[in-house]
């Protein structure tokens, strides 16, 4: 069978567990003791803001170019940092978070690079002065139109040298359709501008409007011509609650399933000829790229927010929607940006919506994703939730452990299901 159909004929519903955090049902609870800090720990800042409306996005946005907007937020953001350092729950925590080197700052959006330059000033002020020790490793998303030496210059400034950028397809009419009006001139103008000690990914999609496998053959060249790190390769995800912009911009038709998958596998085709292998849920990494050492020593780390070649220990999350994960917690900003500035910058109120314990199922279960996803490997006893084929073509028998094949980890989805007894 080819991938496609093997994939076609593992095609379920349900959690992908591509995303943070994996809990799929919060149960609020308050921490029963202040946050203790273990060591490792990052700082994830939502900045909402991008150009146009993208009809494929889900993501939590503002449309809005305008200054005022700009540093409205970064005043909220301070603001919520203000709280977390007087609250009893994180005050601690933070202060200790600041007397160490960060694990990693992440910028996600939106559209960071289309952070006003006022606004740009305002938050390298902020972080500078909150973060004395600087960081070990930065991940900012951009993209290819908005992407400028000023934008760039802040992130060095901060220690940021991975630079994502939001591509989803090299054909102009594809990305036309979806609202996002963007060139190859664009994406190679902004490649150029990087220095040698940067390291760039792209996104893409599978799945969009008007794809078709001849238009992906046209990857190929591109793909390998272009300097980069790793592709992050999705699969479209159409949402209700954007069905009237998707409608009112652009043709919305999507691929029948089995041609969904023929696209996937076209794309992989594509990947595997420019030299990427992949990691896990649609991560491909370069061999030639600053990644691959980490993911040969099974140190790469996957996270909603990236790719990072360690793990990003405990999250901080900052802004609008924001989730945070600290020791067994998760917490979630409020999602409406209107609400989340009132809050903040209007009430000086926390933001924060709701705070959920883990269970030791959630735990354990994390443990689970965690060694497949990072580590590649699964428990031993676990042989016996997989048939004969699936043993023979998923996994590599160890001395006391399972890997994960490379033919395995395009199916870590059924893996991960099969695990949770789903």
């Amino acid at each position: 069978m080819s991938i496609k159909e093997e994939l076609l004929h593992y095609h379920s519903p349900g959690n992908r567990y591509a995303y943070y955090p994996s809990a799929k049902s919060w149960k609020k609870s308050k921490p029963d003791a202040p946050f203790s800090f273990k060591g490792q720990a990052s700082l994830y800042i939502h900045l909402p803001f991008c150009e146009n409306l993208c009809t494929f996005c889900g993501c939590n946005i503002r449309i809005s170019k305008r200054a005022e907007d700009h540093l409205d937020y970064i005043k909220a953001l301070k603001a919520e940092w203000e709280l977390l350092k007087a609250s009893p729950q994180s005050g601690a925590f933070i202060e200790e978070l600041k007397a160490h080197p960060l694990e990693s700052l992440i910028f996600g959006g939106g559209t960071p690079s289309v952070l006003h330059p006022l606004a740009q000033e305002e938050l390298l002020k902020f972080l500078q002065s909150e973060l004395p020790h600087g960081i070990k490793d930065g991940l900012t998303e951009a993209s290819p139109q908005s992407f400028t030496q000023e934008f760039q210059a802040l992130c060095h400034e901060l220690g940021i040298k991975r630079f994502s950028f939001g591509v989803q397809d090299f054909n102009e009419d594809i990305t036309a359709n979806v609202n996002r009006h963007q060139s190859l001139t664009d994406i190679e103008r902004a490649l150029s501008l990087l220095t040698p000690s940067d390291q760039a990914g792209i996104d893409l999609i599978w799945g969009l409007p008007h794809q078709k496998r001849e238009t992906m053959r046209e990857w190929r060249r591109p793909l390998k011509d272009y300097p980069l790190h790793w592709v992050s390769f999705y699969p479209l995800a159409k949402v209700g609650w954007l069905e009237t912009y998707q409608n009112a911009f652009g043709d919305f038709t999507l691929p029948e399933l089995p041609e969904k998958y023929a696209l996937f596998e076209e794309g992989v085709d594509a990947l595997t000829e420019a030299n990427f292998e992949h990691f896990a849920f649609g991560h491909f990494i370069s061999k030639d790229g600053g990644l691959f050492q980490a993911f040969k020593e099974k140190h790469l780390s996957r996270y909603v927010c990236g790719l990072f070649p360690h793990s990003l220990g405990d999250m901080v999350g900052l802004g609008v929607g924001a989730l945070s994960h600290i020791g067994d917690y998760h917490t979630q900003n409020v999602k409406i940006l209107d609400k989340y500035l009132h809050t903040l910058n209007t009430k000086g109120h926390s933001p924060l919506i709701k705070t959920h314990k883990m269970s030791e199922e959630e735990i354990s279960f994390r443990g689970y994703i965690r060694d497949a996803v990072q580590r590649g490997i699964l428990k031993a006893d676990k042989i016996s939730l997989f048939s004969p084929k699936e043993q023979e073509l998923w996994f590599i028998p160890k001395a006391d452990f399972l890997e994960i094949s490379p033919y395995g980890r395009f199916f870590l989805k059924n893996i991960l299901q099969r695990l949770e007894g789903k």
